[in-house]
């Protein structure tokens, strides 16, 4: 007799293909039962990968579980969903990671350059210019440096999003710093500073 290869699947392997074929033809249904069977599996691997917060990795979760949507395609097995899963778990820890990073930079030169983030006394002129700002403007400003709190901290005080805060900021230091530089010029224009003094 002769003999015969065995062509039989394993039962959890047939359903992992079956499952990504459903995900990478977009039915609602399979891309569910991704997300429910999947989701403990991402959550671990973002925290040991990124070794942050659960928020943090949370939020990697959902933007792995939205390239699956999009575009994951039909895999043969559990153990090829787990590779691919690990591969874009971890390009996505390092994407967020180096977009933090490039994120911070802008933070920091914002600061440095910003008439008010250098002078920790806030000066009777920053005062003065802070009351002619318009009250939501003034605000940001106010707990941005004067409470010292983070952009996310800030947005959730104003019931805005941290890109909204960031935005708002930099056009506000921006007009600050506009008008310092014209009361520089005025200065020297005239041969001296028209802006008050602190005491």
């Amino acid at each position: 007799m002769p003999f015969e290869h065995s062509t039989s699947v394993h039962p959890a392997d047939e359903a992992a293909r079956l499952l990504t074929r459903g995900v990478a033809q977009g039915h609602p249904r399979a891309v569910a039962d991704f997300y429910e069977q999947w989701f403990d599996f991402a959550l671990r691997l973002a925290h040991r990968a990124s070794r942050r917060d659960e928020s943090f990795a949370l939020d990697i979760v959902q933007d792995v579980m939205i390239k699956a949507a999009r575009s994951m395609p039909e895999l043969e097995s559990r153990a090829a969903i787990e590779r691919w899963l690990t591969r874009v778990v971890c390009n996505a820890v390092v994407d967020r990671l180096r977009s933090e990073r490039r994120r911070r930079r802008r933070e920091a030169q914002v600061e440095q350059s910003a008439p008010i983030a250098s002078d920790a006394g806030a000066s009777e002129w920053v005062r003065e210019q802070l009351r002619l700002l318009h009250d939501d403007d003034a605000l940001l400003v106010r707990l941005r440096y004067a409470g010292a709190m983070k952009l996310r901290g800030v947005g959730q005080a104003m019931d805005l999003s941290a890109d909204a805060v960031r935005g708002r900021l930099r056009g506000t230091l921006s007009a600050l710093r506009r008008r310092a530089e014209e009361g520089d010029s005025d200065a020297h224009g005239h041969g001296q500073d028209t802006r008050p003094r602190t005491p």
